[in-house]
């Protein structure tokens, strides 16, 4: 039997006035539990503390994308009342301390007002956090009879949840799926302790197509691999690795958000100088003589190294100075005592030769009123996969005109 509750709603989260809290008691966990919502950028600056705190034992690497320190980053830049976002941060507090923490934002979407992961689509993985140890279903229960009283919320849209996730299996039971899944490759380092021993996963066509690679490449003078430090030279590379990222998907007619957004510098930047906190951003850069040719920024959190933009200078497009420069970066992850190399969604075919392991990534949609409903049901659970199944599959010169809205 499940064990009663009794709520009390101590603010109005439609008034937007701060936090809205939510007193939770009763006999099962979590035991005397406090679910609030934060939703200002004032009161997001107060709770980094202790998310820091809390991501830091939540032991998930893949939560880096909830971290508190890129979460804060983003806010400072975006969370505000002009750009159409409002924070909706589920906390979770038992006696005194941290438990449990959903990041969500408040958007609009046409008519509908939809809560989505924080930070998405800048987010790669969606997920909560939870500290270690501790059983996550009642708190996201606690936290969903909370947000199903907030006024004015119309769906809660949750994309690229892994199956390995804190928050997987509630959804999975609770929610509806949204379209197909995808996949996020990996690679497991620790199969290849030696670079030796990854040289050693190449067959003899694939060391000698990397090899023809290099010596191309060579033709412009001696190619050279190196990690950037924070400064000048990495926001130039930054610079430069977004640029030609951006042309590379204009010359394709495809189109990310997070990428054309003009602050999006102004990010990473941000990120770059970030220092003591849950992950580390780092940058290569692969040059021919004196010419920057490969790009990789990435992110270092718990072991993992996430491949976040790749990016090459789009005139040597045919040269592929990005393979070489993906199997440079991978034995620096080795070197560096990372465990998994994660390529990030999709999973792409040219991601295959790069990866020894897939972890499914879903999409998952619940309505919180009939509005909701129609746009969960009949836009992202039905029409939506049609609609991406065209884009994807139609000419460049088709997706240009219409891929802002086959990509949303």
């Amino acid at each position: 039997m499940q064990p009663q509750r009794e709520f009390s709603l101590t603010a109005d989260f439609a008034r937007g006035e701060g936090s809205t809290s939510l007193a939770i008691r009763d006999l099962a966990p979590p035991h005397h539990g406090h679910i609030s919502l934060v939703t200002d950028l004032a009161a997001l600056e107060q709770l980094s503390g202790d998310w820091h705190d809390l991501h830091q034992a939540c032991a998930r690497p893949a939560g880096v994308f909830q971290s508190a320190e890129w979460c804060m980053a983003w806010a400072r830049r975006y969370a505000k009342p002009e750009k159409g976002i409002e924070p909706c941060i589920v906390t979770g507090y038992q006696d005194g301390v941290l438990m449990f923490l959903w990041p969500l934002m408040k958007v609009r979407s046409g008519p509908l007002t939809i809560l989505r992961w924080f930070t998405d689509p800048f987010a790669q993985y969606g997920d909560i956090l939870v500290r270690s140890g501790t059983d996550a279903r009642p708190w996201c229960r606690s936290a969903m009879e909370f947000l199903r009283r907030l006024k004015g919320i119309d769906c809660l849209r949750l994309r690229h949840v892994r199956a390995d996730s804190a928050i997987h299996p509630f959804l999975a039971e609770n929610f509806y799926r949204a379209g197909e899944p995808d996949e996020a490759p990996f690679l497991d380092l620790t199969a290849y302790p030696t670079e030796t021993a990854y040289d050693q996963r190449y067959t003899r066509e694939q060391r000698k197509r990397r090899n023809k690679i290099r010596k191309s490449l060579e033709a412009m003078g001696p190619v050279s691999f190196r990690m950037l430090s924070p400064g000048s030279a990495m926001d130039r590379a930054m610079e430069q690795a977004v640029a030609q990222k951006r042309q590379w998907l204009s010359e394709r007619g495809l189109y990310s958000k997070p990428l054309l957004c003009p602050l999006f510098d102004s990010f990473l930047r941000d990120l770059s100088r970030s220092t003591g906190g849950a992950f580390s951003l780092v940058i290569s850069c692969l040059t021919a003589g004196d010419r920057p040719i490969s790009w990789e920024i990435g992110l270092r959190c718990g072991g993992a190294h996430f491949g976040f933009i790749t990016a090459h200078d789009t005139t040597l497009t045919d040269a592929s100075p990005a393979r070489l420069h993906m199997d440079l970066s991978q034995r620096q992850a080795i070197r560096d005592g990372m465990q998994v190399f994660d390529l990030m969604i999709p999973g792409d075919p040219h991601k295959q030769s790069w990866s020894n392991g897939r972890v499914a990534v879903h999409e998952f949609h619940t309505p919180l009123s009939m509005a909701g409903m129609v746009y969960g049901h009949g836009y992202l659970s039905l029409l939506r996969p049609l609609v991406r199944r065209f884009y994807h599959s139609a000419p460049a010169t088709i997706r240009t005109r219409f891929t802002r809205f086959f990509s949303a």
